[in-house]
């Protein structure tokens, strides 16, 4: 992961580097990752293309979980422990988005950042 970081900006927002796993296809895939005025922006790799926006007041529910199948490296080697990890719920059709950094405290960081912005809607 480019950097182990969940950088804070304006509006108690933060920025950085997360995996993102799919609805459909289960693999982890690296998205650069921004939350903003109650929106996260999740954008591709490298060539940082906009792949999806989750505006928080459609979501009921963020918290930490243990995830038994964390990213790897590509190499098969484990990129976490598998403790940081986070979920959003959607209010509507309870669909789980999963997302995991390669700390504990980042993890912890985002998982703050979105709980203020939620109760801030």
């Amino acid at each position: 992961m480019p950097g182990d970081n969940a950088t804070p900006i304006a509006n108690g927002g933060v920025m950085g580097w997360l995996y993102k796993k799919g609805k459909y296809n289960k693999a982890w895939k690296l998205r650069y990752a921004a939350l903003y005025n109650g929106v996260i922006y999740y954008f591709s790799g490298h060539l940082l293309e906009l792949k999806g926006t989750l505006p928080l007041k459609d979501f009921v529910d963020v918290h930490q979980y243990h995830e038994t199948n964390p990213p790897d490296d590509g190499g098969g080697n484990r990129k976490s422990n598998g403790r940081s990890a986070f979920q959003l719920q959607t209010k509507q059709g309870g669909r789980v988005f999963r997302f995991c950094a390669d700390s504990k405290f980042t993890c912890e960081t985002w998982v703050e950042s979105v709980q203020r912005a939620m109760e801030q809607r």
